[in-house]
């Protein structure tokens, strides 16, 4: 399973890379047949939240490390270096950008985007 980093460099400039969560087949919930499963990481808290259609968000650091879980709509990051990334429903980024000039992002194409956002402990 692949998913987004949205990280920074030692001076602050996000940056998207690639990572893919390494799966091991568990014995997860008998009686049910083995599943793929990751490693699990510690989180904190979930909320949903919707970016109204036509939102543009300044550059700005996330608030937290969490994950984006698109459920509905396009949802366009740009990192402090340029790269531009959609995301659209089953999209998933890791915003780690907390430090940093962050990135700006927007809701695409007039519709609302609808996400899932699980936060991490504050380190």
């Amino acid at each position: 399973m692949n998913y987004s980093i949205l990280d920074e460099d030692a001076d602050g400039v996000s940056f998207f890379r690639d990572e893919t969560f390494a799966m091991s087949e568990i014995q997860f919930a008998p009686p049910a047949e083995p599943m793929l499963l990751s490693d699990g990481v510690p989180a904190e808290a979930m909320v949903a939240l919707t970016l109204p259609a036509g939102w543009y968000g300044v550059p700005h650091k996330s608030p937290r490390s969490q994950v984006a879980l698109i459920l509905s709509g396009v949802m366009r990051v740009e990192a402090g270096n340029g790269d531009v990334r959609d995301f659209g429903p089953g999209g998933m980024f890791w915003m780690r950008d907390v430090s940093g000039g962050g990135h700006a992002s927007r809701a695409m194409n007039g519709d609302p985007v609808h996400m899932m956002i699980v936060q991490f402990p504050q380190a």
